[in-house]
């Protein structure tokens, strides 16, 4: 099926010379069909995140989990850069739906595994464990967060409210926060 959408892709490419309006149409109706939950979209990874973000900001979150789960579960040949992205908008969504903050802290810990460095997921896998007042999980990691960029509020704010939380106080704890 990925070759018949990239065949036509590319002849509506080769045939039109100065109005590729045909394929913003193409691609618009693609958009229409993730959106329904039918047809062919899902092979273009693209547009499933461009999707899934627009509908992230829009608070579909719903919609973001379901077409995150469908993508996931189906789309076994997108490549690492995609799946990572994924993984992290799904348990960015998880997050906000409070009865689904153990999934976000599943599915942040499986983005993680393809970029243990990427930095958004560290920070919302730290709120995670926060939300989860799991504070001695989330400090060693908001600690590690802070330190790798101490000027951003967010790694501040994180690492602050796991000092504060995680009792009893050490020694370390009580001079880092003097």
């Amino acid at each position: 099926m990925k070759t018949r959408i990239e065949e036509i892709i590319f002849n509506k490419i080769d045939t039109a010379e100065d109005d590729l309006g045909e394929l913003s149409i193409f691609l618009h109706d693609l958009r229409k069909q993730l959106l329904s939950g039918k047809g062919f979209a899902y092979v273009m990874p693209s547009i499933v995140i461009s999707t899934v973000i627009d509908l992230y900001n829009q608070g579909s979150y719903d919609s973001v989990k379901d077409i995150c789960l469908h993508a996931l579960e189906h789309c076994s040949s997108y490549t690492e850069e995609p799946l990572q992205e994924l993984y992290y908008r799904l348990c960015q969504v998880l997050a906000r739906m409070k009865d689904r903050i153990s999934k976000a802290e599943e599915y942040l810990l499986k983005a993680l595994d393809f970029n243990s460095n990427m930095q958004i997921a560290r920070r919302e896998l730290v709120n995670v464990y926060l939300n989860q007042e799991k504070y001695t999980k989330a400090l060693p990691l908001a600690k590690e967060n802070y330190n790798r960029k101490s000027t951003n509020s967010y790694h501040i704010e994180a690492y602050f409210r796991c000092l504060l939380n995680h009792y009893p106080w050490n020694t370390e704890t009580e001079d880092t926060l003097n």
